[in-house]
């Protein structure tokens, strides 16, 4: 009969400890259902706005493409573009041989002043893609200007980030 009593017991602490543990594992399941639904929404979330495109009412500006800067400038560039070359026309319909070495004139030195313009954005273009590709790589910053704070070469100051300077 002892031996009996003593099983009992046996059994329920037995019983105790399967129900904690049974517990504990329920407990841990429902906090990875939760996690995973929340990640599922985030998922969602993530493809729709890739899918729309994100938009932050602060960090975003609208760009009216008839009315900005750079398009005026374009326009502008054109215009004068246009009004050269409708002068050439002019100085070529009068006549004259002279008109010609005029007209030829001009338009070498309006191709000159387009390649000119062509390289000096094609050098910039270059200059950001090189200050980026170091930003990428160092952290660092290059800047133009005669800053003390920072190492200077051939005029441009190369500044370190915050983040490795402390």
């Amino acid at each position: 009969m002892n031996a009996l009593l003593e099983q009992k017991k046996a059994d329920a602490l037995e019983h105790e400890r399967l129900l904690e543990k049974f517990g504990k594992l329920k407990t841990a399941l429902l906090g990875e259902r939760e996690k995973a639904g929340l990640a599922e929404d985030r998922a969602n979330h993530a493809e729709a706005l890739a899918g729309k495109g994100c938009y932050n009412n602060e960090k975003t500006q609208v760009l009216h493409l008839n009315k900005n800067p750079l398009a005026l400038a374009i326009r502008e560039k054109h215009a004068s573009e246009l009004a050269s070359l409708n002068d050439v026309i002019c100085v070529l319909r009068a006549g004259g041989g002279g008109g010609e070495d005029v007209a030829i004139e001009k338009k070498k030195d309006i191709d000159a002043q387009k390649y000119h313009q062509r390289l000096k954005e094609s050098f910039r273009e270059q200059i950001s893609l090189f200050r980026e590709a170091i930003y990428l790589l160092t952290a660092d910053e290059i800047v133009e200007g005669s800053e003390s704070s920072g190492v200077e070469v051939a005029g441009y100051i190369l500044k370190a980030s915050q983040a490795l300077q402390s």
